[in-house]
């Protein structure tokens, strides 16, 4: 696994309002004083993101680009991965209905025509039709408020959301994570695995990690700080520009 969840640097980095042209990230290692480019991204004139490139942090030389498309509504409709020869890979392509609601998604591998996701989502008042065999039934409460999601596939129940007043709590299997004014809570068989509150996120595991998360005054990501049993041991950096 790596070091770091590059998954959670996607899309975008900086708040409405403030545009920027490109952004880079570096992952500095205290430990033998070194650095490596994470990832570097490119925005539109409205600050959407619509090239990014993640360096492997594990191999020199070798990357993915990936392209984003969007609609008029800023929605995203395209996004096109590609190798470090420049060639496709992954398509992955999303269609909306007058309410913006996402109605079908279709991802395929360029090289061979491989179908990775295909469906198809029917909006209902009391269900959501996903695919040809997930759907999920929807209860309201007296207020006709959104009170609780079940998503079944086939007829086995896979995840379960009920809304709170101030949060939600989403059942999946032996996972239940518990989200409210205090942060976010995930619970394995009852037992506490990972917290954020606020600007930290701390994962009970052996080792115990936390990351701690530090903006600029404008409110921009400017670093991640990175722990290991209370050991700090490596960090990101932000940059950007207009």
């Amino acid at each position: 696994m790596k070091n770091i969840y590059l998954l959670v640097l996607l899309l975008p980095l900086f708040s409405y309002g403030q545009q920027f042209k490109s952004s880079v990230s570096w992952l500095f290692h205290h430990s033998n004083d070194t650095k490596q480019l994470v990832d570097s991204c490119v925005y539109n004139e409205n600050g959407m993101l619509i090239f990014r490139r993640d360096y492997n942090l594990f191999k020199e030389n070798d990357y993915e680009d990936k392209r984003y498309t969007y609609n008029g509504a800023g929605k995203l409709v395209k996004s096109v991965s590609y190798d470090v020869a420049g060639q496709p890979w992954l398509t992955d392509s999303i269609g909306y209905d007058e309410q913006n609601r996402v109605i079908f998604e279709k991802a395929y591998r360029n090289n061979n025509g491989e179908v990775i996701t295909d469906k198809e989502i029917r909006y209902g008042k009391n269900s959501v039709d996903i695919g040809k065999d997930i759907y999920v039934l929807r209860t309201y409460d007296t207020k006709g408020q959104l009170a609780t999601e079940e998503m079944y596939k086939d007829t086995v129940l896979i995840e379960k959301t009920e809304y709170q007043d101030h949060g939600k709590k989403v059942t999946r299997g032996e996972l239940i994570v518990q989200t409210s004014d205090e942060g976010e809570f995930t619970y394995k068989n009852g037992i506490l695995i990972s917290q954020i509150k606020g600007a930290e996120k701390v994962f009970f595991g052996v080792p115990v990690k936390r990351e701690v998360t530090i903006f600029d005054e404008n409110g921009l990501k400017k670093m991640v700080q990175y722990y290991q049993d209370g050991k700090y041991y490596q960090h990101l950096e932000y940059y950007y520009r207009r």
